[in-house]
């Protein structure tokens, strides 16, 4: 019986661990791959509990043109950010401010892709910057 408990117990601390994805002085918050069509992608942000000055944008296999960008802070409160990034795989990330330091539920943005058909769909990635 003690067997079970003990083994019960570490199972619960176990599932409660969450583990964070860093990069810098930025926190990992999603990705989409994306594709040759105007679109537009939603990442929602897990329970991450922290706030951000900034988001981060990079791409991988194809350039991408972000022309729109919509976020969602963790009061519900929306922020419409006109954008003009064309993000180049291999180079850094693109940085966006935002309005202030605040927590973010959802982020949402709208692109085509620019790169060729050969290097395949691109992936964007998200990354929030406290």
């Amino acid at each position: 019986m003690k067997f079970i408990v003990v083994v019960l117990a570490l199972f619960l601390s176990v599932s409660c661990v969450t583990v964070v994805r860093t990069w810098g002085n930025g926190v990992y918050l999603g990705e989409r791959t994306v594709d040759f069509d105007n679109d537009h992608a939603v990442i929602q942000v897990g329970g991450y509990d922290g706030f951000f000055k900034a988001l981060t944008f990079r791409a991988q296999r194809n350039a991408v043109e972000i022309y729109q960008i919509v976020v969602v802070y963790g009061n519900g409160e929306r922020e419409n950010l006109a954008a003009d990034l064309v993000l180049t795989p291999g180079e850094g990330p693109l940085l966006v401010h935002l309005d202030g330091r605040r927590k973010i539920r959802v982020v949402d943005f709208s692109y085509r892709t620019v790169g060729n058909w050969h290097r395949g769909r691109s992936i964007v990635t998200v990354w929030g910057v406290r």
